[in-house]
């Protein structure tokens, strides 16, 4: 999950650009860590504008429900148990991709229950207004999430994206939506 400052064709050639480096380096890289770290030195030499890029870069075994993950300055996705409870990967402090170049990112490994939700998503989602400017916030979507993650991976999208629709009203979009759900059932994900 990924997302870029800025708006325009400088941010979408920028994304472009991080993406196809991501998807190269990928191929070839032990680990999320890695793969961010070489990533990054190559967007920091590639940056005439200053953007940056953020990225939450993630290994899942369906097999065993192993996920091994490095966050570049990502909103840290949440993590919905199967018996309900939810939370929110923790932050490791790591920074976007093409703001400081030669840097280490952080690693973590979790490992997922059957029945457990991984929620990824943009500041899109977090950062909607309605009329009236309020945010949409993280207590809405730990909400949404809470009451709706025993649902289809396909149908937890559906019901935050219709839930930040209806809380936006008439107010303009300010920023892209995008939701991603893991949903692990041990020897499958739905």
């Amino acid at each position: 999950m990924a997302d870029v400052s800025g708006k325009g064709i400088p941010a979408a050639f920028f994304m472009a650009v991080a993406r196809t480096n991501l998807n190269l380096i990928a191929s070839d890289s032990s680990s999320p860590s890695e793969c961010l770290k070489r990533t990054n030195d190559i967007l920091c030499t590639q940056n005439p504008m200053y953007l940056f890029v953020t990225v939450f870069y993630a290994i899942f075994d369906p097999a065993t429900g192993q996920l091994i993950y490095a966050n570049g300055g990502h909103n840290p996705p949440l993590l919905r148990h199967s018996e309900g409870s939810v939370e929110m990967l923790a932050s490791m402090g790591d920074t976007a991709l093409g703001v400081i170049e030669a840097i280490d990112f952080q690693e973590n490994t979790l490992q997922l229950c059957p029945g457990d939700s991984l929620i990824l998503y943009t500041d899109g989602v977090t950062e909607a207004f309605n009329p009236e400017w309020e945010e949409y916030g993280e207590h809405r979507l730990f909400e949404q999430v809470r009451l709706h993650g025993d649902l289809s991976a396909k149908r937890i999208v559906e019901t935050i994206f219709e839930d930040v629709i209806d809380f936006s009203d008439s107010a303009p979009q300010s920023d892209d939506i995008t939701i991603t759900v893991l949903r692990w059932q041990s020897d499958t994900i739905n």
